[in-house]
């Protein structure tokens, strides 16, 4: 059996669209380290974790730019270009063909302090992965009669533009979804009147976005402003006074309906927990 001997390069763009080799300033005493798409192989392993790079620059004037300081951001003899956020890769090459293993940004950079000593600048990249991870959607338009691939795309069409990945390649959807994101509610906390806040296998989730929804009791309009809260901490012996407290208000123009909830923990107290309630209804469009 013949044995497979690639090479590799690693490659970063100090300038857009221009890949440039950095392999011979990686310090060969500290092996690179790098990971990507899925870590485990159970049944509920269905998604990719966030990939790592790690490696280390050379950072003495036996480097490529023969410049000390070249990997230290800040520094006069800084390489141009080189800072966090710029892309990162790791190529393979067998029979001249290149094989991209690992694709990134570079989210660290720590050089080493001194002149004399190690002279090094230690780098840590993270792949497409953690970007989804780290990012929130804000806004995305209601999608009617949509394909899973058209529903997958609208949704990366509304990340930033720093964090799309640079290229997809989906399946063809099988179905046709009529509605989708069309019951995002304020300021993204879910419709209960639509169940959002359940998973559809019945089991409560316990995601942020999922939790318990409060709203206005008795507003006429029927326009709700629903916000998220978290129940509050069971009281302990000596705390002081900590209010706790969710409210929601009407979203309808004109209407001031309100409901709102406060709790006082009483130190003195350990077994019971001695709580005053104000509650307050008003609205403008009440007869």
């Amino acid at each position: 059996m013949a044995f497979v001997f690639p090479t590799w390069r690693v490659e970063m763009q100090f300038s857009v669209g221009v890949w440039t080799d950095v392999r011979l300033d990686i310090v060969a005493a500290e092996s690179i380290r790098w990971q990507r798409g899925a870590q485990a192989n159970g049944p509920r392993d269905r998604i990719a974790q966030p990939g790592l790079f790690e490696f280390s620059l050379r950072n003495d004037p036996g480097n490529s730019g023969a410049k000390q300081g070249y990997y230290s951001p800040g520094h006069t003899n800084c390489r141009s270009g080189f800072t966090e956020g710029i892309p990162v890769r790791i190529i393979g090459t067998y029979n001249a063909v290149d094989y991209p293993l690992w694709r990134g940004r570079l989210r660290s950079i720590l050089p080493d302090p001194g002149i004399y000593r190690s002279q090094r600048t230690h780098c840590t990249a993270q792949d497409g992965i953690s970007d989804l991870t780290d990012t929130d959607v804000r806004a995305i338009a209601p999608q009617v009669n949509k394909t899973e691939t058209q529903l997958l795309a609208a949704v990366l069409a509304a990340l930033p533009t720093e964090v799309q990945p640079p290229a997809t390649n989906f399946d063809s959807g099988l179905d046709v979804v009529p509605y989708a994101f069309d019951n995002i509610g304020v300021d993204g906390a879910p419709d209960l009147d639509r169940g959002d806040a359940e998973p559809h296998d019945g089991r409560r989730s316990s995601s942020p976005a999922a939790r318990p929804v409060r709203s206005v009791l008795g507003c006429p309009n029927g326009a709700i402003r629903r916000r998220p809260f978290s129940p509050p901490a069971r009281p302990r012996v000596g705390s002081a006074y900590r209010p706790t407290s969710f409210s929601a208000s009407c979203a309808t123009a004109g209407c001031a309906a309100s409901y709102s909830s406060g709790r006082r923990n009483d130190p003195s107290t350990v077994s019971t927990d001695r709580t005053s309630r104000r509650t307050s209804r008003a609205c403008a469009g009440r007869a």
